[in-house]
C-alpha cells in the first residue's frame, strides 16, 4: 500500500509524506514532497508576511525533501509523487528515469471541493502518462480518482466525492520514452529558436524600413 500522512519535525514544522507500506504492516521505505505549495503548505518569507491575516490559515511550514524516491516491489518499481508535484513534467520525470515501472499520483484535492480543478488534476496526470510511456494511478481522496494507460487515456475514473473502490490492471516498464531519458532541453532549444527567429524577424522589418 501507499498512504499519504504527515510527519512532525517540531512544533512549527512538518513533513508532506507517503509511505510504501508491505503485506505485513510494516513501514518499508518513506517518500518526503520535493515541491510544496506556496501558501498552501509553506508560507515563503513568513517572518515578513506574518501580519496578513489570512495566512494563519497556515500555522505551520512544511519542510522539503532533497530528492525522489521509487519504492521497490518484488518484480517491479513504484514512482510516488504527492497531489501538486503531479502537475510538472521535470518533477515527474526523475523517479521514472531513475527506475520507476508505474507512476502513482497520491492526492487529497478536498480544498477544490467540487471545482473543474480536479478535473484538470487528472488531465495533468494523463498528460504526465504519454509524455513518460507509463501507465498512471491518479489516487484521490474526495477528488477524481483514475487509471490511465501510457497513451493518456482514462481506463476508469470515479466521480467527485463518490465513495468507491476502483479495480483495473495496469503495466510495469514505462518511463522509457524519449522524455524521460532526455529531460526538458528539446523544449529549451524550442523556446530559444523561437526567439531568434523573432529577432531576426524583428531586424528584417527594420532593414526593409531603412531602405
Amino acid at each position: 500500500m501507499i498512504v499519504g500522512g504527515n510527519l512532525d519535525v517540531d512544533a512549527d514544522r512538518y513533513k508532506v509524506v507517503a509511505f510504501h507500506i508491505s503485506p505485513e504492516g510494516r513501514i518499508v521505505d518513506t517518500y518526503q514532497k520535493t515541491h510544496l505549495v506556496p501558501f498552501g503548505e509553506y508560507v515563503p518569507g513568513r517572518d515578513l508576511l506574518g501580519w496578513v491575516p489570512m495566512l494563519d490559515q497556515v500555522p505551520r511550514d512544511a519542510v522539503a525533501g532533497a530528492e525522489h524516491e521509487v519504492f521497490e516491489l518484488p518484480r517491479a518499481s513504484v514512482a510516488p509523487v504527492i497531489s501538486f508535484e503531479g502537475d510538472f513534467g521535470s518533477l515527474v520525470r526523475k523517479p521514472l528515469d531513475a527506475g520507476g515501472d508505474l507512476l502513482v499520483v497520491a492526492t487529497n484535492t478536498s480544498t477544490w471541493e467540487r471545482s473543474w480543478a480536479s478535473a484538470q488534476h487528472v488531465a495533468f496526470s494523463q498528460v504526465r502518462a504519454a509524455e513518460n510511456n507509463v501507465y498512471v494511478v491518479h489516487a484521490a481522496l474526495s477528488g477524481i480518482s483514475a487509471f490511465i494507460d501510457p497513451h493518456g487515456q482514462s481506463l476508469e475514473r470515479s466521480g467527485l466525492y463518490q465513495a468507491t473502490t476502483l479495480v483495473h490492471d495496469v503495466g510495469f516498464g514505462g518511463g522509457n520514452s524519449f522524455y524521460t531519458r532526455t529531460g526538458d532541453w528539446v523544449a529549451y532549444l524550442s523556446v530559444v529558436a523561437v526567439v531568434i527567429g523573432l529577432l531576426g524577424l524583428l531586424r528584417g522589418r527594420r532593414v526593409a524600413s531603412a531602405a
